[in-house]
C-alpha cells in the first residue's frame, strides 16, 4: 500500500448525510432483518464514497507519486467494494441494488468530469449527487429486508425530495450574502426551487397514496419537510456561517428521516 495519505471527501457533512440516509433505510425495516446483507451493503456504500475522491485525485494530480498513491488507494477501495457487492449479488441475490450502483456511478462520473475541467461544483452536479445519495435509503431497506414495497418507494420519494431540495436552499444563502437588500422577494428568487422540489415530492406521495400505495402516514413526513424547507427560506440572517448552516441542515435531515421512519414503522 502506498504511503501517500488516503484521499478523503472534503465535505465532512456529506459523511453525516450518507450515514443518515443509510440508517434511515435500515431503520425502516419492520419485519425480517438480514444483518449480514445490511453489513455488506453499508460497507459497499462507504467504500464507494471513499473511492470517489481517490478517482478524482488520480485523474487530476500532477505529480507521479500522488497519482500512484491515489491509484493504490482506488484499487484497494475498488477490490473491497466489488467483493462486498459480489456477496450481495451472488449470496444474498440483491440484484436490484445494481440500480443504486448505476445512480452512484452516474453522479461520480459527473463529479470526475467537473474535476478534470477544474470547474466549480455546479447546482446540477450537486443535485445529481444528492439524488444518487437518496437511493442509498431504499437500497439499504432492500438489502436488509429483500423487499421492494411501498416503504422502499416512500424512502426513495421522501429522501430524494429532501436531499435535492436542500441543494437549492444552501445555495440560496450564497446569493443572499451578495444581495444588496435581503427582502422576501430576494429570498424566494434564489431559493424557490427548494420548497418546489419538496412540493413535487408531496404531490408524488399523494399520488402513490391515491393509487393505493399507502399507508398514507408517510405523506405527513413529506408535508412536514415542505414546512421546514419553506421556513428555512422565510427566516434566517443573510450572514449565517456556513458551518452553522451545515449543522442546521444536518439537524433538519435527522429530524425528517426520523419522522419518515417512524411513520413507516407504525403498524
Amino acid at each position: 500500500m502506498s504511503t501517500v495519505r488516503p484521499p478523503l471527501p472534503r465535505e465532512h457533512g456529506v459523511w453525516v448525510m450518507l450515514m443518515v440516509t443509510v440508517l434511515a433505510g435500515l431503520a425502516a425495516v419492520s419485519t425480517f432483518f438480514d444483518t449480514g446483507a445490511a453489513v455488506f451493503y453499508t460497507v459497499a456504500v462507504v467504500l464507494s464514497h471513499l473511492a470517489r475522491p481517490a478517482l478524482v485525485e488520480l485523474v487530476t494530480a500532477r505529480s507521479i507519486p500522488t497519482r500512484r498513491g491515489a491509484a493504490a488507494w482506488l484499487l484497494a477501495y475498488a477490490l473491497a467494494g466489488v467483493a462486498a457487492a459480489a456477496v450481495l449479488l451472488l449470496v444474498y441475490h440483491r440484484w436490484w441494488l445494481l440500480v443504486v450502483a448505476a445512480g452512484g456511478a452516474g453522479a461520480a462520473a459527473m463529479d470526475v468530469a467537473r474535476s478534470v475541467r477544474r470547474q466549480p461544483q455546479s447546482i446540477p452536479v450537486q443535485a445529481a449527487g444528492a439524488a444518487a445519495m437518496a437511493l442509498f435509503a431504499p437500497g439499504a431497506y432492500y438489502a436488509a429486508s429483500a423487499r421492494l414495497d411501498n416503504a422502499a418507494l416512500a424512502l426513495a420519494i421522501g429522501m430524494a425530495a429532501h436531499l435535492v431540495s436542500r441543494v437549492w436552499v444552501v445555495t440560496a444563502h450564497v446569493h443572499w450574502r451578495r444581495a444588496p437588500v435581503l427582502d422576501l422577494a430576494t429570498r424566494w428568487r434564489y431559493a424557490w426551487p427548494g420548497p418546489a422540489i419538496v412540493l413535487a415530492g408531496l404531490a408524488a406521495a399523494l399520488a402513490v397514496d391515491a393509487a393505493g400505495g399507502g399507508p398514507a402516514r408517510w405523506v405527513w413526513a413529506v408535508g412536514l419537510d415542505l414546512i421546514m424547507a419553506t421556513a428555512s427560506v422565510m427566516h434566517g440572517p443573510r450572514d449565517t456561517p456556513f458551518r452553522a448552516l451545515g449543522v442546521q441542515q444536518t439537524i433538519t435531515s435527522v429530524l425528517f428521516s426520523t419522522i419518515l421512519v417512524v411513520t413507516l414503522r407504525i403498524p
